[in-house]
């Protein structure tokens, strides 16, 4: 994917927010405009190396459940980043309704790396179920949904109802990994806070043999980056 040059939208001002705060660190979500492709982007920050109090997100792993009545009732997901979503979620909407709104016939694209993966993927959850990218669907272009460097988000439940909630509107969420990147395999079951953990989404493979040029779309059942042997693993 060729990255483009990114200018602000005109709602870039209330658009950009850091209202997700933990400790000393927070997250970041920003509402962009790109005007040759007739996108309209919201971006979720990584963590940065040196911003603990992300780092204190990123390590509050114990699973909580999601809130939506009994149908979620064994939906799981990680509550560091989840606590971080709800926290966020009204401006990013409030932002990416408002500029939706002025640009009609622009696709969404929601995207996000490492941590911000994880909470681009909540929001993806969030917005088939309350039926927001749906009606986006059936607006216009079908919402483009792209996240790198993702960890595991939440248990087999909340994978598998988000993957069939995809499937039954026409979406796909394409989740890129690098190489021998350790980011995708964590948490797992080891990991403190116990729970089960699984990827939702098609995996998107930049294969170390071609040294991260060419990218594998797996298919369903192959492991691809999961079966690499976790002492190749690295910070990638």
């Amino acid at each position: 994917v060729t990255a483009p040059g990114w200018v602000p939208g005109k709602a870039y001002s209330e658009a950009v927010t850091k209202s997700a705060t933990h400790g000393d660190g927070s997250v970041l979500a920003a509402v962009l405009v790109e005007p040759e492709r007739r996108w309209v982007v919201v971006a979720f920050r990584g963590t940065r190396d040196a911003d603990a109090g992300a780092w204190m997100i990123n390590f509050d792993c114990k699973q909580e459940g999601l809130v939506g009545g009994d149908a979620c009732v064994h939906e799981r997901v990680h509550h560091g980043w989840h606590e971080a979503w709800r926290q966020l979620r009204r401006r990013v909407r409030a932002a990416l309704e408002s500029l939706l709104a002025a640009l009609p016939g622009y696709r969404l694209v929601i995207t996000g790396h490492s941590i911000g993966s994880a909470l681009a993927t909540l929001m993806i959850d969030e917005w088939l179920d309350d039926g927001t990218l749906p009606t986006l669907s059936a607006r216009s272009q079908p919402p483009l949904l792209l996240t790198f460097a993702g960890p595991r988000v939440g248990n087999a439940a909340f994978a598998d109802a988000l993957d069939a909630a995809l499937a039954r509107h026409g979406l796909t969420l394409f989740r890129v990994v690098n190489q021998f990147d350790l980011i995708p395999r964590i948490p797992n079951p080891s990991t403190p806070g116990g729970g089960e953990w699984q990827h939702a989404g098609v995996q998107v493979w930049l294969t170390p043999e071609s040294g991260g040029a060419v990218a594998k779309v797996c298919g369903l059942g192959e492991l691809c980056h999961e079966a690499a042997p976790s002492f190749r693993l690295n910070m990638q």
